[in-house]
């Protein structure tokens, strides 16, 4: 694919570098940090070079030359018009649908051009450091029609909201790993007292399902939001520690050596502390 338009923006000044304003994509699955910083950084040459009504679903201002004319604004005739009156009329109306035939064509390629320019410098942009990501964006995002075609068009505006996107994740796909490890780490370590986190689990949901009869599985990774918190007295049996659930915020209260809260998002925060009560 040809990328030798990428510089060529729109609204960009000839003497314009968009390298200096427009950094590489970080990596392929950047921190929370540096994707702000990536963000922040496009925003700013989205505002200034002419995309940012694209961005917040409106048109540029380089296709209100393509306003179709309304029809209903060409003046009726009188009852009693002639035949020339009522033919030039016509004729007028004609032109004003071949006219706008046109310009509607006009504005969809001029749409669907700065869209594939905005696609070509974020290529350039991805390609060093997150070319699988890259590769996802553009079989999502290519223009009907140049599927399959060596000049295929790519809509840059659906990717570059896709990955602005990532900002508003509750978690990136590098904690949402160490989650999962941290997870699979605590199940298989045993409590301050060896009791196991499942049969713990099978323990507290006897009271929970007491009153809460659409709860049937194992409390463990299964409540909307978990916490267990060791208590000072923890060395007492698991079958005496207290269950109760706060209806207002969905968590479920346990006593243990765990610290483990999932909300609805899928964000999640552990913490294990053994030596220390809670």
């Amino acid at each position: 694919m040809s990328v030798a338009f990428a510089s060529d923006v729109v609204g960009a000044s000839p003497t314009s570098s968009p390298h200096s304003s427009t950094p590489d994509f970080p990596e392929e699955d950047p921190t929370r940090e540096a994707l702000d910083k990536w963000i922040d950084a496009w925003d700013a040459y989205a505002a200034t070079n002419g995309y940012a009504p694209m961005l917040q679903g409106r048109d540029p201002p380089s296709v209100i030359q393509f306003t179709e004319r309304d029809l209903t604004l060409i003046p009726a005739l009188p009852p009693d018009a002639g035949a020339s009156a009522i033919a030039a009329r016509e004729a007028l109306r004609a032109q004003v649908i071949h006219d706008n035939s046109i310009k509607s064509k006009q504005r969809a390629d001029t749409l669907c051009d700065h869209r594939h320019r905005f696609a070509l410098l974020l290529i350039v942009h991805l390609r060093p450091r997150a070319g699988l990501r890259l590769q996802r964006l553009l079989s999502a995002h290519i223009v009907s029609g140049t599927v399959g075609a060596s000049d295929a068009l790519y809509d840059g505006i659906a990717m570059y909201l896709e990955l602005r996107a990532l900002r508003a994740a509750r978690m990136t796909k590098p904690q949402r790993d160490a989650v999962r490890r941290a997870l699979a780490d605590m199940e298989q370590s045993p409590l301050a007292d060896g009791c196991s986190v499942q049969a713990f689990s099978s323990r507290a949901r006897q009271p929970l399902h007491a009153r809460h009869q659409s709860v049937s599985r194992p409390t463990v990774r299964r409540i909307c939001a978990l916490r267990v918190h060791r208590r000072a007295d923890a060395a007492r049996s698991p079958s005496s520690w207290h269950v109760s659930v706060d209806g207002k915020r969905r968590r479920l209260f346990l006593s243990g050596a765990l610290l483990l809260d999932v909300d609805n998002a899928g964000a999640v925060e552990l913490s294990r502390d053994l030596n220390k009560g809670g």
